[in-house]
């Protein structure tokens, strides 16, 4: 997500682009300390962010019009890429997705779950807190996320990945954006090849920016 809205971020600069948000997408984008980027670079005409559930949306008419050069889902989680290849359409994104197989518009696809991604990036973390009686992290969070009077933890629906609290635990037990090693299922590399047949599968951000033209 957050190499991603990198890749927009650039986007944006030179190209009017449309943001859409399932409402999971949304969240995850908040949570890694993202979001900010998309609403700075969206507002106007063909700029617009919208946010699932919404179930009129002018998104739709578009692409059937093949207003947009493309639909661009970075990163496709591997339920996106399930309910696309399936042909299911029960939200703003995997609805977009249908009517751009329907209209022959192209499909760019940065998806999670394949072979060559070998990690994935955790949101921020406490490990092993200490439960120190007064807690500088907790005193700071702007969005009062850390929470628990001895022990703490982070609650992830309110966390914004600011990262203000990594450097004020004198114990350094919040890390932010770690990698964490995973392994694709069976069931993940068949959808990965259903998926080939209506996108543009790319490899790495660094891919789907070239495929976009920017750097």
């Amino acid at each position: 997500m957050r190499e991603s809205a990198e890749v927009f971020e650039k986007l944006a600069k030179r190209a009017q682009v449309t943001v859409i948000f399932s409402k999971a997408g949304y969240e995850v984008a908040k949570l890694y300390g993202v979001l900010k980027k998309f609403e700075v670079a969206t507002g106007g005409y063909y700029r617009e962010l919208e946010v699932d559930p919404k179930p009129l949306s002018h998104v739709y008419g578009r692409v059937m019009r093949r207003a947009y050069d493309a639909v661009v889902v970075a990163p496709m989680t591997a339920n996106t890429a399930a309910k696309f290849v399936l042909g299911i359409a029960d939200n703003l994104v995997t609805t977009a997705l249908a009517m751009a197989r329907k209209a022959g518009v192209e499909i760019l696809a940065l998806p999670t779950d394949a072979p060559w991604v070998k990690s994935t990036t955790l949101p921020c973390v406490i490990n092993d807190c200490v439960g120190c009686e007064a807690c500088p992290p907790q005193a700071s969070c702007p969005t009062g996320a850390i929470v628990g009077d001895r022990v703490r933890r982070i609650l992830l629906e309110r966390c914004v990945g600011c990262e203000a609290c990594v450097g004020k635990c004198p114990f350094g037990a919040i890390s932010c954006f770690s990698e964490a090693p995973f392994e694709v299922h069976e069931l993940e590399l068949e959808i990965l090849k259903k998926l080939e047949k209506w996108a543009r599968v790319l490899k790495s951000p660094r891919e789907l920016a070239a495929a976009l033209g920017v750097r």
